[in-house]
């Protein structure tokens, strides 16, 4: 049934639509949305704080879960009201299964668990949507946002590290599990000399399985990074890559060239990007770039 046709709606001003005077292209709204979003309109202009507008929120949700309009009034619903959240939070679980890439559904997750002060679900949550798709940014998003708000670290086994662990025994190309790793480390125990150690080990290990992963490459780097230091100040990075390079893959050479700059061996890092210009096409001009600049006079 339609609003419009419900008596219990009957006191309701419909607001339709605005699209002014000569609307250069109108959307086929299915008279069902229409009726719902002129109703919605109607309620909100008349500031409704009331059980049946919740419903209301539902329904319009239901045809169109990326309102963001609606989902703001309905949180205006859900302060006003005396609404248990808890169903609040099931309902929003449902909608996230249907939308699982859609912005406003995670923020209003966000919203809820805010309200709740309850994050119990949201790691065993995340979990379960990234099943689906495990470089979801949306899920990432809120499981990062629920682990720092809330202090999840603790809770979590090693801290979040065992669920990175076990996405990337199955997929070592997961390029969000690699990100995820480095905001737990960097969470928790930071990049201490024995962090990076262990860390580098790791994704060495990573990297002979699967030298093309431009993934484990960039954690690589970024660990690195974080420490404070060089790729050619440590020892098993250097002694790792001169094997790896030999088998001729552009990540590897990439990181090579960076550590013979590091060691000033200019002429072998010139040599290193010829190699790099005919091994990675795509980018030669880079390349070329690269070595150039390692010509130029230094200033």
């Amino acid at each position: 049934m339609l609003f419009s046709e419900d008596p219990s709606w009957a006191d309701v001003t419909p607001v339709p639509q605005d699209d002014g005077p000569t609307p250069a292209c109108s959307i086929a709204y299915t008279d069902e949305f229409r009726d719902a979003m002129d109703y919605f309109r109607g309620v909100m202009h008349a500031k409704e704080m009331s059980q049946r507008a919740l419903e209301l929120t539902t329904r319009v949700i239901e045809l169109n879960a990326a309102n963001y309009t609606v989902w703001h009034y309905r949180r205006e619903l859900l302060k006003g009201l005396e609404v248990n959240l808890n169903d609040e939070l099931a309902f929003i679980s449902n909608i996230i299964r249907d939308n699982l890439k859609n912005y406003q559904v995670w923020h209003h997750r966000q919203a809820v668990v805010t309200m709740l002060q309850d994050p119990s679900l949201e790691l065993a949550f995340t979990e379960a949507m990234l099943v689906h798709d495990a470089k979801n940014y949306h899920a990432w998003t809120h499981r990062q946002w629920a682990m720092t708000t809330f202090n999840l670290f603790e809770s979590a086994e090693s801290g979040g590290l065992a669920y990175v662990d076990q996405l990337l025994k199955e997929d070592l190309w997961n390029n969000s599990a690699w990100s995820h790793r480095h905001f737990v480390i960097t969470s928790t125990t930071g990049w201490t000399d024995e962090v990076v150690a262990q860390e580098l080990e790791v994704t060495l290990r990573a990297i002979r399985l699967s030298p093309n992963n431009e993934s484990s490459w960039n954690y690589l780097r970024g660990v690195v990074k974080s420490h404070g230091s060089a790729l050619h100040q440590h020892s098993s990075v250097v002694d790792a890559v001169r094997e790896l390079k030999e088998e001729g893959t552009a990540h590897s050479l990439a990181v090579w060239l960076d550590i013979m700059i590091g060691q000033g061996e200019i002429a072998q890092a010139q040599t290193v990007c010829d190699e790099l210009a005919t091994l990675d096409p795509i980018r030669r001009k880079y390349w070329a770039y690269r070595a150039q600049q390692l010509s130029a006079p230094s200033t």
